[in-house]
């Protein structure tokens, strides 16, 4: 059963004709920045695939 973000993730790649990887890593540098926002000055945010 497929959840709702690679169900999302499928249709903006699909409809939008973008690689997986990029859109993959947009959401990464979106999600570190968010981080980075949100917290204290300290070790650099990581992401694990």
């Amino acid at each position: 059963m497929k959840s709702d973000f690679l169900i999302a993730l499928t249709q903006l790649t699909a409809e939008r004709h973008l690689p997986r990887e990029q859109v993959l890593g947009a959401i990464e540098v979106a999600l570190a920045s968010a981080f980075k926002k949100d917290n204290p000055p300290g070790p650099p945010a990581r992401t694990y695939q």
